[in-house]
């Protein structure tokens, strides 16, 4: 079941990081990111609401750490295209506003002729960077105090 949960989880975050941003603009699909944040968030006070009604033990259970990979979901995401984004489109207005003389050199000229590349990487290296989170909330040790 944590195999399979584990997938679940890569593959939406690859989805959310390498596949939305191709399918909508970017303002939409942030605005479905931070919709999906403050979504979890609800869900995830809710749930533990219903389970303390309930009388369940939430803390250090595998459906907590489930909740929290979700969150973790839409706020890797989110931020895995907002901050790459705002560092390519800040730094290229910069270059073009006061360094318009120094336009056509190097490494400037390559980071103006690869903006798109630059921020597919960073945005790989967030999915990349998944592995590894969801690997901790899949597979991590939940009894440990």
């Amino acid at each position: 079941m944590r195999t399979l949960i584990y997938f679940l989880f890569i593959f939406f975050h690859g989805f959310f990081i390498l596949g939305l941003p191709v399918l909508y603009p970017r303002k939409k699909y942030l605005l479905f990111l931070g919709f999906g944040l403050l979504g979890s968030f609800v869900f995830f006070i809710l749930f533990v609401m219903i389970l303390n009604y309930m009388n369940f033990n939430v803390e250090g259970e595998f459906h907590t750490n489930v909740a929290f990979g979700i969150i973790g979901l839409f706020f890797l995401s989110f931020f895995a295209v907002l901050i790459p984004s705002l560092v390519v489109k800040n730094v290229l207005k910069f270059h073009l506003t006061n360094n318009i003389e120094n336009i056509n050199k190097q490494p400037l000229k390559f980071f103006l002729n690869n903006t798109n590349s630059i921020e597919f990487g960073y945005r790989l290296f967030f999915f990349l960077g998944g592995f590894i989170i969801y690997y901790g909330i899949c597979f991590g040790d939940l009894n440990t105090k």
